[in-house]
């Protein structure tokens, strides 16, 4: 089960969350290792490209995404949240894309994201775990990958994170209970914005969203 960040690194949350943005990870082989995945440590030639997440937590990349490049994958999340196009994201445009990135996770529709849901949601984005591997029907009843397929992906998201890196959701559980309230995601939402909004002008530029993007390897 992922962990929230918030009991090890109570200072550092925004910051890890921060980093995240656009921090590409993979969950290749995860299910059956465990292990961390190091920082910056560049894939096999075997292993797919690793995700994208966007500032408020929405998987940019993976499953049927592709694997776009993450300036690619974070300009094309800048033109969707900029509703007014004006070539920069407002305050309520960052809130009103957390507001939507929470209601897509919250799955059973009760004002919290747990980690189990978090799981099945990320499920279609994670590479190296297909449902069809798993023994057994491919999916429940109610569209969600079966329990064993569930299973690993809980395992891949719990592990597919570098060490020093806060999961960009769970990190707003601040009370510590495991799971994720709206007003506690809006919150977190708000310090991220704060930290991109770096003129403190109440506006997020594409520059700074694309800067957070790790450095390219040559």
């Amino acid at each position: 089960m992922v962990k929230p960040s918030g009991s090890r690194r109570p200072d550092g949350r925004i910051d890890g969350v921060f980093r995240l943005v656009a921090v590409a990870v993979t969950a290749f082989g995860l299910g059956s290792c465990g292990g961390h995945v190091p920082w910056h440590h560049p894939p096999h030639a075997t292993e797919p490209p690793g995700l994208v997440f966007s500032p408020n937590g929405e998987p940019l990349s993976g499953g049927p995404l592709g694997h776009p490049a993450c300036e690619a994958a974070l300009g094309g999340w800048m033109d969707r949240v900029d509703s007014n196009r004006d070539g920069v994201v407002e305050r309520g445009e960052f809130l009103a894309d957390a507001e939507t990135q929470f209601a897509r996770m919250d799955l059973d529709h009760d004002g919290f994201v747990t980690a189990a849901e978090l799981s099945t949601y990320r499920f279609p984005y994670l590479a190296g775990e297909p449902a069809e591997t798993e023994p057994g029907p491919a999916a429940a009843g109610d569209g969600r990958p079966a329990n064993g397929a569930r299973h690993r992906a809980s395992r891949a998201v719990a592990h597919a994170l570098p060490p020093d890196i806060s999961d960009p959701v769970m990190s707003a559980d601040t009370d510590l209970d495991f799971r994720v309230s709206r007003d506690e995601f809006l919150a977190q939402a708000g310090e991220t914005f704060a930290k991109l909004d770096t003129a403190r002008d109440g506006r997020v530029t594409r520059d700074a969203v694309l800067k957070t993007c790790p450095p390219r390897e040559h």
